[in-house]
């Protein structure tokens, strides 16, 4: 019967599954990430400044220099992350206000594209469900297929603060803050054609292939 660790499922001949992955796995993936800043420091009152950036981001669609893996992902060419910060000292006082706000993108790391060198026809992978440990490549399920979405983009986070900054005596300063932010875009892996509930067919490991 199943336990409820891995180790002890492995140890009661109950394995859930049993892959295996043949082929050429290496693989010689580039591109190129080109960045770009300007900002400017501004004093619009001699209590307040203000300062203003603008970055831009451009990361190039990753190829396999063998030519072995389609990635299938095409550059990212519009990613414009404007920032913003003031600094005001009201009545030229002990007390600074300080915000800012700016927006971050991220990377889309090696590993998200990694996964397609598993892909056909350079590699292949046998994974049988509730295997019989002692023969498990008796049988095989289809062959799993890896693809990136034609409309992935980096994420990107909305990033902001709002503090406050007191000078004390003794040469103590005390801040209050508050710090924020919000990510949209984040890379979730989504699985198709999964088994499904029968009402002819036991719901079980063995049967995920015919359901």
């Amino acid at each position: 019967n199943p336990v409820k660790t891995e180790i002890g499922n492995f140890l009661a001949g109950c394995a859930a599954s049993y892959t295996v992955s043949i082929g050429n796995f290496y693989r010689g993936f580039r591109n190129w990430e080109h960045f770009g800043y300007f900002e400017d420091q501004m004093k619009l009152r001699p209590t307040l400044t203000v300062t203003a950036g603008v970055r831009y981001e451009l990361m190039t669609a990753p190829v396999e220099v063998n030519h072995l893996t389609d990635v299938g992902y095409k550059a990212d060419k519009n990613n414009f992350a404007p920032r913003v910060g003031f600094a005001w000292n009201p009545g030229k006082g002990k007390t600074v206000v300080r915000g800012g706000y700016g927006i971050s993108y991220a990377s889309i790391m090696g590993v998200t594209y990694g996964m397609m060198r598993f892909n056909t026809p350079g590699v292949q992978v046998f994974q049988v469900d509730a295997p019989d440990l002692i023969n498990p490549v008796t049988a095989s399920g289809p062959q799993s297929v890896y693809r990136l979405s034609p409309d992935l983009i980096p994420a990107y986070s909305h990033q902001y603060s709002f503090g406050l900054e007191r000078t004390m005596p003794w040469g103590v300063t005390l801040r209050a803050g508050y710090t924020g932010s919000r990510t949209f875009h984040l890379l979730i892996q989504q699985v198709y054609n999964r088994a499904r509930p029968s009402t002819t067919i036991p719901v079980t490991t063995k049967t995920i292939q015919q359901r």
